[in-house]
């Protein structure tokens, strides 16, 4: 087999795990008004996503093209040959690209999680717990939940903080507060028993944090 060949196989592996553009009228469903900034967030947050899911397909498929000899292997698809053959992601993905240290294959794996989760909110509405790492902008989310608070309660949104409460399996988020998941602890540990932070495992860096219910008072 070919490194073309097998090349061209990973290239298609790729655009199959490659998601679509989040299509949808969002300014009738999620119009940005007053009182909810959260579609102020998605609306910026599906822009930021769909422009980079655009550059990644029409790199993988321009390289596809050149090495089956469609089109000619220009400099920029090099580089994309040069990541795919390393199994690492675009230096000119990166540049529009949320922060992230995953290998190639990982990362478009990590795109199409973070599209389902924002699929997920534009089909069934604002969720009542939201993966915060799959923001671009995780203060600009934070901020439109202090803001929402903020107007309801008529306060100045710098007179507006979180009380952070970390859920047992099985909790639900309290009415008035909003759930987050996605965090991890560095050097330490969560210990759900005991309801307190401890040392990380043996051998172990990280640490998956439970879902926290964030809320907002003033």
């Amino acid at each position: 087999i070919s490194t073309s060949s097998t090349t061209q196989d990973t290239v298609a592996r790729l655009l199959e795990n490659v998601p679509d553009v989040l299509e949808a009228d969002l300014e009738d469903r999620f119009p940005i008004t007053y009182n909810e900034s959260l579609n102020s967030v998605l609306n910026l947050e599906i822009d930021k996503y769909n422009k980079l899911i655009r550059l990644v397909r029409t790199s993988l498929k321009d390289l596809s093209l050149a090495l089956r000899g469609e089109i000619i292997m220009s400099l920029e698809i090099e580089k994309t040959l040069d990541s795919v053959i390393r199994n690492e992601v675009p230096c000119g993905w990166l540049k529009i690209s949320y922060q992230s240290d995953y290998n190639l294959s990982s990362y478009v794996a990590d795109l199409h999680n973070r599209i389902k989760f924002f699929s997920g909110w534009m089909e069934e509405g604002t969720p009542r717990t939201f993966w915060i790492s799959a923001f671009y902008f995780p203060h600009s989310f934070l901020t439109a939940v202090l803001q929402n608070y903020a107007r309801k309660v008529n306060v100045p949104v710098s007179q507006t903080k979180f009380e952070f409460q970390v859920l047992n399996p099985g909790d639900s988020v309290p009415d008035s507060a909003t759930g987050i998941n996605g965090l991890h602890l560095e050097g330490a540990a969560w210990d759900s028993q005991k309801m307190m932070l401890t040392e990380s495992p043996e051998m172990s860096r990280y640490s998956e944090l439970p879902p926290l219910a964030m809320k907002p008072t003033s």
